[in-house]
């Protein structure tokens, strides 16, 4: 089993990495992402003074 332990790290890195992605494409996270990248192009108040 020992010999497999390597495999069975990379397949556990495998999972998460998918499973990282898909929470990030979801459709509601995807929007709300979308949105925070636009935060540094927007106007805000403190430039206005």
């Amino acid at each position: 089993m020992m010999e497999y332990a390597w495999l069975w790290w990379t397949l556990l890195l495998l999972v998460t990495f998918v499973g990282i992605v898909a929470y990030v494409y979801r459709g509601r996270a995807k929007r709300r992402y979308q949105e925070d990248a636009r935060i540094p192009f927007q106007e805000d108040d403190v430039n206005k003074r």
